[in-house]
């Protein structure tokens, strides 16, 4: 099952050789960092309760290790990608980029999750995971644009769906029961 995942890292970084604008590489850097770190903060504070996970049935990686080989070989070249093409004017034809690019991401997670290598936890689903898509994507190119204000965002979605979802930065984490 994890070939599946494998084949899809190697298609974002292909199709991102082939169709990125590389050139642009420095201007898109802070809003590629971002992405990453976004990741590892959503895998620092909820160690204790993740909303969803990668499993490796076959070659037993841990949640964290896919999630470091998705960080450092899956979003720096979408997020090339996502950038490369933004279309500039015209607010629907972003929109529907937008939506075109959270229908995709949507679209391998939903295969990763009918082949068992992903799983939802804790409340959170497919419609979930394509709300933050929905959300994720316009971020990134704020982020690109106006990258003070895409910080704030941040944290108040952030703040938001840790209070939606009960998660330990907000709650008190269980103790333990000698304390």
């Amino acid at each position: 099952m994890e070939f599946i995942f494998l084949l899809g890292l190697s298609g974002w970084i292909f199709t991102s050789w082939k169709w990125a604008d590389w050139s642009r590489f420095v201007e898109f850097r802070a809003s590629i960092y971002i992405v990453i770190v976004g990741d590892f903060l959503y895998n620092v504070l909820t160690e204790s309760r993740h909303l969803w996970t990668f499993e490796s049935p076959f070659l037993h990686f841990s949640h964290n290790i896919w999630d470091i080989m998705i960080a450092f070989s899956s979003f720096p070249f979408v997020v090339m990608l996502f950038l490369s093409h933004y279309p500039e004017g015209s607010l629907f034809k972003q929109a529907m980029y937008n939506l075109f690019w959270a229908c995709i991401y949507s679209s391998h997670e939903l295969i990763a999750s009918w082949v068992d290598i992903f799983d939802y936890h804790h409340g959170w689903n497919m419609e979930w995971s394509f709300v933050l898509n929905l959300i994720m994507f316009p971020y990134i190119r704020l982020h690109q644009t106006k990258p003070l204000m895409a910080i704030i965002i941040f944290f108040i979605c952030t703040l938001m769906l840790s209070i939606i979802f009960q998660l330990p930065i907000v709650f008190e984490a269980n103790l333990p029961a000698d304390r």
